[in-house]
């Protein structure tokens, strides 16, 4: 098809114009918004002017779930959000006693506020899992934030308290989940390994739960996949750094317990020698050797520990094999472990088939150290 002619006289096409256009097209195939959204943030208007409209928080609460839209399911994240700050700033958020027959009105009511925050905190965990990647990171972001509005309510902050290391034990349990991959949220978590505060509390509520399940022998492979996910995405600070990274909690307070590298070091130590009596695929010895070898082993309190894990992954066969007698290898120059057959498992490996794996480069890097 031939060009049209150009007149000179033709009216010009503007940006301007071609951007009316584009935006016009746009606002007609965009969806209309969902009406529950708009209902959502009236009910926690509603719940915030009056006591009367309480029953408003049960019925975003019930919007916290993984079978809502994202729309809904984020509006109903920030609708907690926002009723959690101004409680916070009105100092009506308090852990209640233990409950008494005499209680005032008053001190029900804020036991029953107390125990509907502690339902929209679990539903938000949960929300960790859904199927779109923007509640969940909404979910990850939301519950960090609440553990920092919890603290700074108060004129002098007091370090992490007993109920933000619950909600990060909340965390903690859905990274390690048994049933649900937690890739996708422990993604949007990362950014706050950064700060040295999470990374001792992080890796001080993992050594419990992963020590607590390996014991049972109720790890599943799923399980497995997302604790060596955490510790691929966990770099552990040595003492030095450890005092100079930022905190997410600091604490103006002078009797504030402080951060103990020692004791960090000691549950990163229990989560790998927790975690290597579990089950492993193929995959997960690869990547856990590698980690081994790389970065882990000179930050463990008792290295020798791992000598049963990495022997036994010797009869895996192929790359998991040299990666193992890397693991053997270190450990035998660096922390005298004593090991006579070492050469002889070496040995083994070297048969015609080695010359036809896509992992041969590496085998003969690692035998020519060896060597």
């Amino acid at each position: 098809m031939k060009n049209k002619r150009k007149y000179e006289n033709a009216p010009s096409t503007l940006a301007t114009d071609v951007t009316k256009r584009n935006l016009s097209k746009l606002r007609k195939l965009a969806k209309t918004d969902n009406p529950l959204v708009a209902e959502i943030k009236t009910k926690a208007s509603d719940f915030l002017s009056d006591r009367k409209n309480a029953n408003c928080l049960i019925d975003i609460i019930g919007h916290l779930d993984n079978s809502e839209p994202s729309s809904v399911a984020c509006a109903a994240i920030q609708a907690i959000k926002r009723i959690v700050t101004a409680l916070a700033q009105k100092n009506q958020i308090k852990r209640p006693g233990e409950p008494k027959d005499d209680e005032s009105t008053e001190l029900k009511y804020r036991r029953w506020l107390w125990e509907r925050i502690e339902d929209a905190l679990r539903k938000i965990t949960e929300l960790m899992f859904h199927r779109k990647t923007a509640v969940s990171h909404l979910a990850v972001v939301t519950l960090m934030n609440i553990i920092q509005i919890q603290n700074f309510s108060i004129e002098k902050p007091r370090g992490w308290d007993h109920e933000g290391q619950k909600i990060l034990n909340l965390i903690v349990l859905s990274f390690c989940s048994n049933k649900n991959p937690a890739k996708v949220p422990l993604g949007r978590f990362q950014e706050y390994f950064e700060y040295g505060d999470v990374c001792c509390h992080m890796v001080n509520l993992m050594s419990k739960v992963v020590h607590k399940v390996a014991k049972k022998e109720k790890a599943s492979p799923v399980f497995v996949d997302n604790v060596i996910n955490c510790l691929e995405m966990l770099q552990l600070p040595d003492k030095d750094k450890l005092n100079t990274m930022a905190r997410f909690i600091p604490s103006m307070s002078e009797d504030a317990p402080k951060l103990s590298h020692e004791q960090m070091k000691s549950c990163y130590g229990t989560i790998w020698t927790s975690l290597v009596v579990c089950k492993f695929n193929v995959d997960q010895y690869k990547r856990s050797l590698i980690l081994l070898n790389e970065k882990v082993i000179p930050q463990l309190p008792r290295p020798v520990l791992l000598t049963d894990f990495l022997l036994g992954c010797f009869s895996v066969g192929g790359a998991i094999s040299m990666l193992a007698l890397s693991g053997v290898f270190t450990l035998m120059t660096k922390y005298n472990l004593e090991y006579p057959d070492f050469y002889k498992k070496l040995y083994e490996l070297f048969r015609v088939e080695i010359f036809h794996v896509k992992y041969k480069a590496r085998f003969f890097h690692l035998s020519d150290l060896f060597l």
